[in-house]
């Protein structure tokens, strides 16, 4: 008996040496993680309507593994940005989402993979926009009846791109049938509104800027009696503030969100040339500039506006023995206009001085000093009065346009070019800018073209003095041409 417990014991040994040493691999289960859940961005646009759709890229260790995807999203208030307290609700719970965003505004969304185990989340944002919501805006007249067309972008750098997308037409006054259109006259986008202006009427339309429904409908023939508004100056969104202009050459100071002129008394002259241009005072300040000149070229009354700050209004006379011809604002670091001035015994003869704006604190008043000054004589000359000119950044250079001809002219130092840099086969009526002065908007009315639309667009590319990108017959006779914000 003893003799078999001690074999049985010594077997045991044995066996469990055995295992000890055994060398045999069996199957491990891993532990399964998520090691990354992104999207491609962290801020998205989608057209109101449209069923918003995404794969998220999630990683996942092992690739083969059960897990769930949970979206959740809350709607933020459609002015103010601010986050509402209703939090976040769930929308979907499949791998990609395939949702319809009920309401124009900002939502934030959160994406929650989870293995039962762990869990990663990705936020981001969806701004839902209609299909005005950005794009290319161009307001031009036939006859006396005007037409908006507007081509749907997703941001100003996407006006060079081949698109199947064309210009819609008619947009504004198809959503507001009851709209007069004889006797448009000017277009403004102030915010997240555009203001449209019917001098005929002495009306303003005010526009939702994202729907282009009307809001509003200001009647001025009480405010301004015997005037009419015929364009827009210069406005500033945080006060709904615009500086407008009449038929009759008079300006005034209108608070277009209540409709009532705030005061036409600062300007007591006769006008009949407005320049307006914006740039930077101290490196950071934004400032706003327009100058007004005297209808008989006497002086010229110029409102210098920063935001936050009442408006600085300064006079300014003609050079002895000069009238006042024409003028350009400089963007940069330090705002400056140059006024360009010609002489009354020779006509030959001009001079450009170089103006800067500064504040007196001790006396309250502003005026543009003059820093310094050219003249040179030229009997072959392109400019016109009535000539608009436009400042680039890009080669610090100044271009002006004369029927078909575009010229490029360096400015202050030199005489006015004898040629132009380029000349069109249409003629051009308009002309702006992009926000990064790379690019000009040329409005360009054909009258003998063929089709029932004789206005085009052209962009013209500083850097290369060629034009880039043609928009062909989308608009009547170009009044005005910029690329509408969504704020």
């Amino acid at each position: 008996m003893k003799k078999t417990e001690c074999i049985f014991l010594l077997l045991l040994v044995l066996s469990l040496y055995s295992c000890i040493h055994d060398d045999t691999k069996f199957p491990s289960k891993e532990i399964p993680e998520i090691t990354n859940v992104n999207v491609e961005r962290d801020t998205f646009f989608n057209i109101l309507g449209v069923p918003f759709k995404l794969t998220p890229d999630v990683s996942l260790e092992p690739r083969e593994q059960d897990v769930t995807y949970t979206w959740k999203a809350s709607y933020m208030n459609y002015y103010s940005g601010v986050e509402r307290q209703d939090s976040l609700k769930m929308i979907s719970c499949e791998s990609e989402l395939n949702y319809v965003f009920p309401k124009l505004g900002t939502y934030k969304v959160r994406l929650e993979v989870s293995n039962g185990k762990m869990m990663l989340m990705k936020e981001f944002r969806i701004v839902v926009q209609t299909v005005f919501a950005q794009g290319l805006f161009v307001f031009s007249d036939h006859a006396g009846i005007g037409r908006i067309s507007f081509l749907p972008l997703a941001g100003e750098g996407h006006v060079l791109a081949d698109s199947s997308v064309n210009f819609i037409q008619r947009p504004v006054e198809n959503l507001n049938p009851m709209m007069i259109t004889e006797g448009m006259s000017d277009v403004q986008q102030l915010g997240a509104e555009l203001y449209v202006c019917v001098s005929s009427k002495n009306l303003v339309y005010r526009l939702d800027g994202s729907t282009f429904e009307e809001i509003l409908t200001y009647d001025f023939a009480a405010e301004w009696p015997e005037k009419h508004l015929t364009s827009f100056m210069r406005g500033t969104a945080a006060y709904g503030d615009s500086y407008v202009m009449s038929e009759e050459g008079k300006v005034g100071k209108c608070a277009l969100s209540m409709c009532y002129i705030v005061d036409d008394t600062s300007f007591d002259g006769i006008y009949d040339k407005m320049i307006t241009w914006n740039g930077k005072q101290f490196g950071y300040l934004d400032y706003y500039y327009f100058v007004l000149f005297d209808k008989n070229r006497e002086y010229y009354d110029a409102v210098w506006e920063m935001r936050g700050s009442p408006d600085k209004i300064a006079r300014g006379d003609a050079p002895e023995g000069y009238k006042v011809y024409n003028g350009y604002g400089y963007v940069g670091e330090s705002s400056m206009f140059f006024l360009i001035s010609r002489n009354k015994d020779n006509l030959n003869k001009f001079r450009v001085d170089r103006l800067q704006p500064e504040y007196d604190r001790d006396t309250w008043t502003t005026s543009f000093v003059n820093k310094a000054f050219k003249e040179f004589e030229q009997s072959d000359v392109t400019l016109s009065e009535s000539s608009p000119l436009l400042y680039s950044t890009v080669n610090n250079s100044v271009y002006y346009f004369d029927r078909h001809d575009l010229y490029l002219w360096k400015g202050m130092g030199y005489g006015f070019p004898e040629s132009p840099v380029l000349t069109l086969d249409g003629e051009i009526t308009y002309m702006g800018i992009t926000e990064n002065h790379r690019y000009i908007y040329l409005g360009v009315w054909q009258e003998n073209a063929k089709a029932v639309l004789k206005g085009s667009v052209y962009l013209y590319e500083v850097a290369t003095n060629k034009i880039v990108k043609e928009y062909r017959n989308i608009a009547d006779k170009p009044v005005r041409i910029f690329y509408k914000t969504s704020n």
